[in-house]
């Protein structure tokens, strides 16, 4: 769409101007018309993505656990050889 745009002279920077270019290009290319995803498969989507979230989070988690038992520990070897 922003290539398809760009060769018409520009990136239009409107809604009104956006709407139009996005009607010109359904216009010209005709691209196939696609069956909107039913309920449940937009609902396992979103619930997919969330659990990544999730998953991504854990990781993150984790990670900053580590690091701050490794400071934490090395704290203490260091009062314990004051």
């Amino acid at each position: 769409m922003r290539d398809f745009a760009k060769a018409l002279g520009g990136w239009p920077r409107t809604d009104r101007l956006d709407a139009e270019v996005l009607a010109l290009f359904a216009q010209r290319i005709q691209p196939p018309v696609r069956a909107l995803a039913s309920p449940a498969c937009q609902v396992a989507a979103e619930l997919l993505a969330r659990r990544a979230q999730l998953m991504g989070m854990r990781v993150a988690e984790k990670n900053r656990l580590a690091t701050v038992v490794r400071k934490i520990s090395s704290h203490i070897a260091f009062l314990e050889n004051a």
